[in-house]
């Protein structure tokens, strides 16, 4: 299929470089800026006016308009209109100009969620972006549970965001962590405990997944090898309480509970079994050698 390169203005006024059909633009149809799309954000408003580099990015970004024409729109926007792109960004989290400096990329699929292109910008990175864009497999979780072969396939993290009735235990990792393993081991044992309350226990990899926006900010932020994030529905859209990877089941279990509201069913606030009956088990799972 044949593209154009076109301005088109939004219903923010903000102004797009997007790339049409010919006979769309040959028959002036109103343009569609619909996802599943691909936008790159740049500083194109600059006193240095970089053309050269300018050109290099939209030279890429028409590059893969061409090939998935018809699937996925492409589109450049100045990074002073960020804001009006996702509530979570804001252009001076970016800093300013300097020579050289890649786009922001981001991918936003047919339910609005909005994903980060969190990898060296280069026309490889770009077609798995846009290729797993397509498949919805940008930001996949794992629920965890007792044993490895009782976990879920991999799932998009949002559409099991859907589901509104429970609360989401989720840690980000890097599997060539030298702690992972033992925190995978703590994990297991966290979902046991919490078998018969409403939490999911999650892990996402890092390295494998390119993250929703608000999840790659936590990332960043938490300079660790794990970031844990504790999120709960509100009737205003869902809570999140971030941090840093802990150093035993223990002191996850009082963590959750301290964050819970309402109280779990089987722990008090501080983590502690409610039913006396319950605390040898309790206390076997915690401490036994062999898991």
């Amino acid at each position: 299929m044949a593209l154009v390169q076109t301005c088109a203005i939004d219903n923010n006024s903000d102004a797009w470089l997007i790339w049409m059909s010919r006979e769309a633009s040959s028959k002036g149809e109103k343009l569609s800026l619909d996802p599943p799309r691909i936008v790159a954000f740049h500083f194109f408003d600059n006193r240095h006016r970089d053309d050269v580099t300018t050109k290099k990015w939209a030279k890429l970004m028409a590059k893969l308009a061409h090939e998935y024409a018809g699937r996925i729109m492409f589109g450049m926007r100045d990074m002073k209109s960020i804001g009006n792109w996702h509530p979570n960004l804001r252009p001076n989290d970016f800093g300013g100009y300097r020579p050289g400096l890649p786009p922001l990329i981001y991918g936003e699929d047919k339910k609005h969620n909005v994903y980060e292109m969190n990898r060296l910008v280069n026309y490889r990175n770009m077609k798995d972006f846009c290729e797993k864009l397509l498949q919805d497999q940008l930001f996949q979780a794992v629920v965890v549970a007792p044993v490895a072969e009782l976990d879920s396939p991999p799932q998009n993290y949002f559409d099991l965001e859907d589901h509104k009735d429970r609360d989401y235990f989720v840690m980000l990792y890097d599997p060539a962590c030298y702690h992972w393993p033992m925190q995978l081991k703590m994990l297991r044992k966290l979902s046991l405990l919490l078998a018969n309350e409403t939490i999911s226990v999650m892990i996402i990899n890092k390295s494998h997944n390119y993250l929703g926006v608000v999840f790659n900010k936590f990332s960043k932020a938490v300079n660790c090898h794990g970031a844990t994030i504790f999120s709960t529905s509100r009737l205003d859209g869902w809570d999140f309480k971030m941090r840093p990877r802990q150093d035993s089941t223990r002191e996850y279990l009082r963590y959750i509970a301290q964050s819970r509201q309402p109280e779990l069913l089987g722990y008090d606030a501080n983590g502690e079994p409610k039913a006396p009956e319950a605390a040898l088990a309790y206390i076997e799972c915690l401490f036994a050698e062999s898991s």
